[in-house]
């Protein structure tokens, strides 16, 4: 099970696992993912390829923010950042991506960010079983005006965890239109 969070320090999120099988505390703490990281990423993703989730972190360190001279610069929009749950001994165990952009409801304009990719060791490992929740308390504190789509549909991991938090799920229509048919018609699979 995870205690969520013990505490809180700017821009990252501690959490606590422990396992009744192990009798262990692992404590993770949610940070940017940096090149110090990249090689903790690479593991992460070999540990996690056995259980054929249909995909790997990036492991591609965030761009420094533009602005970095501000306490807590802004993202541009469109930036992605990739977040990841660490271990003591450097491992990452989970790991998840915030797409920013800004969004306009009644003549306001407000950052918000696509919540994407969210994975953690507890696919494969109990002890991590409770760090999906984790990930997702880590990204509202990054940003309260999150999204997501797809992830697996109403019966995913993603939007169950979402739809136990409280959040509401909605179907979305998909719309698009063909600009140049012709084109469109020769690349299809």
């Amino acid at each position: 099970t995870c205690a969520l969070p013990i505490s809180s320090s700017g821009t990252s999120v501690e959490t606590i696992c422990m396992s009744s099988q192990f009798q262990e505390k692992t404590r993770l703490e949610f940070v940017p993912l940096t090149q110090d990281l990249v090689d903790a990423c690479h593991r992460f993703n070999e540990r996690l390829a056995p259980a054929n989730l249909g995909g790997e972190v990036t492991c591609l360190p965030n761009p420094p923010r533009s602005d970095s001279d501000a306490p807590q610069p802004n993202p541009q929009p469109m930036q992605n950042e990739r977040f990841v749950a660490v271990d003591s001994s450097g491992e990452i165990r989970g790991a998840y991506q915030l797409r920013w952009q800004y969004f306009w409801l009644d003549g306001s304009q407000f950052l918000g960010a696509a919540y994407g990719f969210p994975v953690s060791e507890g696919t494969i490992d109990k002890r991590y079983a409770m760090l999906g929740v984790g990930i997702l308390r880590d990204a509202l504190k990054r940003c309260e005006n999150l999204y997501t789509l797809g992830a697996g549909g109403r019966e995913g991991h993603v939007f169950r965890v979402a739809k136990h938090a409280g959040w509401q799920i909605h179907d979305v229509p998909f719309f698009f239109k063909v600009i140049r048919a012709a084109r469109f018609a020769r690349l299809l699979p």
